[in-house]
């Protein structure tokens, strides 16, 4: 049976399985086994320690962890070996490997771990991304030339932590056309800004190609030629206090689509971003995605109603835009009317987050946003920053209408509440009444499906019993921690979380689930 289909044909089929089923496949068949194994193995982690989430910037040695975090060390680091073998001497197996991520979380200097990793390398030549994580040890040149020998030629996607020692061994890799820049600590001082010779080492023909450029903190991009931009499709500045170069990107970059603009400070806020908004209203007319997070500790230095008339003359003609997130201030004195009222102008709307803020709730301002809100919306994120009364009134006395509000989004798939004080825990009321097509809730850095399960007495009709839903197993911290577009199973929802907790997890306001 298995071979009365082209081979092309169950590629299609098991690329909708889910994880189990494409296990169960390896045991049908040769062709089922090659193919699932394709999928199965194209996407490797491997993890040199243990990530924790309570731990921040600090590591707890070995020798003085709890007998289970120990033992599980221990079985992630045999684990890792084991895979970084197999792959070294198995070509046939590391021909399917085409994302490879690295999280060193260990506490060794690293040498062992890297000149393991240098060696498997050197049989990876089928990789399209590789990706980064973690302080504790660092990638050193010859990993980026190791890299460059194997697939330098496919590689399109990186994420690295950057310093100097790298920067020459990263214009070796010719084909980037995603590139990721993260700090070489987590421990950053304000006045970080990046090795200066970062751009001097990347090649003329990075600047042609790359359409994707991530850099945090967001100052170092200016150091970035202006040609740099001319391709770009997606911009991400993270944690910049200088913000003065980006008037050249909006005039320069035709082709920009995503723009995340995420932890501004408050007097970048005041003296550039608001002037930048309003004077470069009809820049950018073909936006598919916009997120500005702003980071406001001290409302002194800026007015929030002028950046909310900044934020919605900018969006005035963005009629493609398709996501939007905001956190602009958390003044609970400044309502944020003005700015629900610009929603409706947004014709293709289906992404959506939204910081609420008011010192009171009635049932005519939940009406009012209700109106606002576009029915069609695909996912929802709440940012619930507020202070006073408002966190007694927004489930205590007007549940029924928020649940109301949420039920008619039709097509709604994911809602995410970030609350810091328990405004709007509506998890119970949400598992019992919501619309068909939620599939996935997060409260907090809490995340679960909706799962659907007759769960029948033995005498009763399964036919005429309706599903009832329960919530998963919660995501794992990790898991979140590092989350990807295929753990959503959708790129849009990675999106809407995606920069949220920038510096941690513990930046996702506390939440059980």
């Amino acid at each position: 049976m298995p071979l009365e289909l082209p081979q092309e044909l169950w590629g299609s089929v098991v690329r909708f399985l889910s994880r189990e089923d494409r296990k169960s496949c390896l045991f049908v068949s040769r062709v089922h086994r090659d193919i699932s194994l394709s999928y199965l193995f194209s996407t490797v982690t491997l993890c040199f320690g243990l990530w924790r989430k309570d731990e921040g910037d600090y590591y707890t040695p070995a020798s003085m962890m709890d007998p289970p975090l120990h033992e599980e060390m221990q079985c992630r680091s045999t684990t890792t070996w084991e895979l970084l073998r197999h792959i070294s001497c198995t070509p046939s197996f590391a021909k399917y490997v085409k994302r490879l991520a690295i999280r060193a979380y260990s506490t060794s200097d690293g040498v062992f771990e890297l000149r393991n990793l240098e060696e498997a390398l050197g049989a990876l030549h089928n990789l399209r991304s590789f990706h980064w994580y973690g302080w504790f040890f660092l990638p050193q040149p010859f990993i980026l030339d190791a890299l460059a020998r194997s697939s330098g030629h496919r590689v399109t996607d990186i994420r690295l932590p950057y310093g100097a020692a790298l920067t020459p061994s990263l214009s070796k890799l010719r084909n980037i056309r995603v590139l990721r820049l993260v700090p070489d600590s987590s421990a950053l001082p304000d006045h970080y800004e990046g090795p200066r010779d970062l751009t001097n080492s990347i090649e003329e023909n990075h600047y042609r190609i790359l359409t994707h450029l991530s850099v945090y903190p967001g100052s170092v991009i200016w150091e970035f030629p202006v040609r740099a931009f001319f391709g770009l499709q997606e911009l991400e500045i993270v944690a910049a206090n200088n913000l003065g170069g980006l008037t050249l990107v909006f005039h320069h970059c035709s082709a920009l689509r995503f723009l995340a603009l995420c932890a501004i400070e408050v007097a970048t806020i005041s003296n550039q971003l608001v002037p930048l908004l309003i004077a470069s209203a009809t820049a950018l007319p073909d936006l598919t995605a916009l997120k500005i997070i702003c980071d406001c500790g001290d409302l002194e230095f800026f007015s929030p109603h002028e950046l909310t008339f900044a934020v919605s003359t900018f969006l005035a003609n963005k009629q493609r835009l398709r996501m939007l997130d905001l956190v602009l201030h958390r003044d609970p004195e400044v309502p944020g009317l003005p700015m629900w009222a610009t929603l409706p102008q947004l014709p293709n709307l289906e992404v959506l987050g939204i910081d609420l803020q008011s010192p009171q709730w009635s049932e005519g301002d939940i009406r009012r946003l209700d109106e606002c809100i576009p029915l069609r919306l695909s996912a929802l994120l709440v940012h619930a920053t507020v202070l006073g009364r408002l966190f007694e009134s927004l489930t205590e006395r007007h549940s029924p209408e928020w649940i109301s509000l949420i039920r008619k989004r039709t097509s709604l798939g994911y809602l995410h509440i970030l609350d810091e004080q328990g405004a709007m825990d509506l998890k119970q009321q949400l598992l019992e009444d919501h619309p068909d097509s939620l599939q996935l809730v997060g409260y907090g850095p809490c995340l679960r499906w909706i799962l659907r399960d007759s769960d029948l007495d033995p005498g009763d009709n399964a036919e005429d019993a309706p599903a009832r839903p329960y919530y998963s197993a919660m995501w794992p911290f990790e898991k979140v921690a590092h989350r990807t577009a295929e753990d959503f199973g959708c790129a849009e929802w990675e999106w809407l979380l995606r920069h949220h907790d920038h510096a941690s997890l513990d930046d996702l306001a506390p939440g059980m689930l």
